[in-house]
């Protein structure tokens, strides 16, 4: 159950210039100020890029041949980083309603991230199906880790956690 501040539907993310992205299993958005764009008669619905907090893609089972995590790569990618939807990024100074704080101040929410609104993605397969982590081994190291799905969750195996580390970066 989520606050009320949150809305969780299912379709497709718009952006200011009315391009569209492909079909997603969950779109978690913005409740007070602009949840759905637009509602379709078999219930598709159209939310604005600004307001999406997270996506995610929701499986059954797990087939190695269908290559359901490569597949949701791509459609982060394209969101992301492909420029196939425009997305205008949030200053961290930005409180919400046409209210800022002042050019010097920053939320310390956002520590990490030069703006607020960064895409959260994740994907839930209910049984683990053909999965062995070789699988997606070789995806893993190919591509950067801000491209990757933030979670993947095996309901019957357990869980793909791609996090950033700053370990690294302080040394």
């Amino acid at each position: 159950k989520l606050p009320t501040s949150y809305y969780v539907g299912h379709g497709h993310i718009v952006d200011s210039q009315l391009n569209s992205s492909n079909e997603l299993d969950i779109v978690i958005a913005d409740n007070l100020s602009a949840p759905v764009l637009m509602n379709t008669a078999n219930g598709t619905e159209y939310f604005i890029f600004e307001s999406v907090y997270s996506i995610g893609e929701i499986k059954s089972t797990y087939y190695k041949s269908k290559n359901y995590i490569k597949d949701f790569i791509g459609v982060v990618s394209d969101l992301k980083f492909k420029n196939k939807l425009q997305r205008e990024r949030v200053p961290t100074n930005y409180l919400g309603n046409g209210i800022s704080l002042g050019g010097g101040l920053r939320l310390d929410r956002t520590p990490v991230w030069p703006y607020m609104n960064p895409l959260f993605s994740f994907m839930l397969f209910v049984n683990s199906g053909d999965f062995s982590i070789e699988d997606i081994q070789e995806i893993y190291k190919e591509r950067k880790a801000i491209e990757l799905p933030n979670i993947i969750c095996f309901l019957d195996k357990g869980l793909i956690v791609n996090f950033r580390s700053n370990v690294e970066e302080s040394k």
